[in-house]
């Protein structure tokens, strides 16, 4: 065996066996230690690192000096090696091109004690373990192509577990590489079937979302990629959601629409590991969905941004073809406000001396977004009073009790619509009222549908006209019982 204080190879031929596409360092390391005739595990780290113990770290290993200079760079430089061929490689295009220099550097030299923290990987509470992961279809290609099977650097990225070549569902070993009372170098082919760990089978729209997940995740990572900048990425999410109706008036997302449709396209990845956060998604704030899409400019761990990115885009290409749209100077607001309207909204206030409430009535515009773009363009408007007493009071109860809605009665009254819901939500007599009164003015309107109807089709029989759009025929049964007998004494014969 060569010492370990020397390089490798120091006389005969020199000659290193290639990395495999797609192979971590430590699978390489692995294969080198079956083929070394080294007793101990140990042995070949020192011989390979210069230490008894870096080579043991499967993800994130330290040395890497020491082992481009033993290894005569055959394999690669040390910075090639840890952009190609460790896990740093999945945090490239999430960190800051500094970060990745001092943590190539960190892996260079002695020690990564720390360099998780910097990455942010505890704090993000998906954990900063990384455990492997294999394929079996894979596994039995590589063992009939080249006689072993070795681990593929995308199956240990922590967003994918499905293999994106095969979709077959990946595997998780639970073999230690380092303890405290044995090192071992361990390849697929190596763990025995009772060290494999299977998480349940996802179904549906869950298991599609985890092959796209995995896919967009191995994209994500190519050689060329640019970092992705946390607002760029929110500007391009903000996009995506405008295009499917869920963002606001105001620019803000509607976050109560966005986790409905999450949930339903994610629904069972919650209990794949390291994908349990997804649960926060369906509290009221949006959980993950929400920090991201808010002016948050706090780095998330990556896993979070791609399970982001899979629900709103089709591949990493849709995504960076949005960022190129949005570019760094976007402003999310803007996709709210091309309406036309907004020109015509300004004339009519400045030129035609209009209050907002009548110009936004005029072009047929929420108050609420009138109000946005009146106080975006500067335009001179009163703003409405926020305390209620009076005669004011006496107006918004008024309203209310005729059963228009609280942007109605804040049209024809000085106050905002906030204040008219705070007035009927905070005075109960006004809101039984307005309840009441919400009632008959929805029963006269199915009223007037059911007797349209009654009159497009003068010969239908009851079971027609139950089933005709419009006619509510169940509602008034249940809830108008006598008006509805009234309306049909030759049809039918109510109890």
């Amino acid at each position: 065996m060569t010492n370990a204080s020397e390089d490798l190879f120091t006389a005969g031929p020199f000659f290193l066996q290639r990395l495999f596409p797609d192979e971590t360092l430590y699978s390489w390391c692995a294969r080198y230690h079956r083929l070394s005739g080294n007793r101990l595990a140990r042995d070949t780290s020192l011989q390979l690192f210069a230490s008894p113990t870096a080579g043991f770290w499967h993800d994130l290993p330290s040395h890497l000096g020491a082992f481009q200079k033993r290894t005569r760079q055959q394999l690669g430089d040390a910075e090639a090696i840890c952009r190609q061929h460790t896990l740093l490689r999945y945090y490239i295009p999430f960190r800051s091109a500094s970060l990745i220099r001092e943590s190539i550097e960190t892996m260079t030299g002695a020690s990564v004690r720390d360099l998780k923290f910097r990455l942010g990987l505890p704090a993000s509470r998906i954990g900063a373990n990384h455990p492997l992961k294999a394929c079996p279809t894979c596994m039995a290609e590589d063992q009939a192509a080249t006689g072993i099977a070795y681990w593929h650097l995308e199956h240990q990225y922590p967003s994918v577990w499905v293999c994106p070549k095969h979709s077959s569902k990946l595997m998780q070993c639970t073999s230690r590489t380092k303890t405290t009372q044995r090192l071992q170098w361990v390849l697929p082919d190596m763990v025995d079937s009772d060290s494999w760990l299977h998480y349940p089978d996802l179904r549906g729209p869950g298991a599609q979302f985890a092959q796209k997940l995995a896919q967009i995740s191995c994209d994500a990572v190519q050689p060329g990629n640019q970092n992705l900048d946390p607002t760029i990425l929110r500007d391009c999410g903000l996009k995506a959601a405008h295009e499917r109706g869920w963002l606001q008036d105001s620019g803000r997302a509607n976050l109560m629409a966005i986790r409905e449709e999450f949930l339903d396209q994610a629904s069972g990845i919650a209990d794949v590991p390291g994908l349990d956060f997804v649960r926060g998604a369906a509290g009221r704030d949006g959980g993950f969905l929400g920090s991201i899409l808010r002016s948050d400019r706090a780095h998330k761990h990556p896993v979070k941004y791609l399970v982001l990115i899979a629900f709103l885009f089709d591949s990493w290409k849709k995504l960076v073809t949005f960022a190129h749209e949005c570019g760094p100077n976007s402003d999310h607001h803007s996709l709210t406000e091309s309406d036309h309207r907004r020109t015509l909204l300004a004339q009519k206030i400045r030129d035609n001396g209009l209050t907002v409430s009548e110009a936004a009535r005029r072009l047929s515009l929420p108050l609420s977004k009138a109000m946005y773009w009146a106080k975006k363009d500067q335009l001179p408007f009163e703003r409405r009073p926020r305390k209620v007493d009076g005669d004011l009071a006496r107006e918004i109860a008024y309203g209310l009790a005729q059963g228009l809605s609280c942007e109605e009665v804040a049209q024809k009254t000085t106050a905002s619509i906030d204040a008219v819901r705070r007035y009927r939500d905070t005075h109960g007599d006004v809101r039984a009222a307005w309840n009441a009164a919400r009632g008959l003015r929805q029963r006269d309107a199915f009223r007037r549908d059911f007797l349209e109807v009654m009159q497009a089709n003068p010969d239908a029989h009851q079971t027609r006209l139950r089933k005709t759009p419009g006619s509510h025929f169940d509602w008034l049964r249940k809830h108008d019982h006598e008006w509805l007998a009234n309306q049909l004494p030759g049809l039918w014969r109510l109890a």
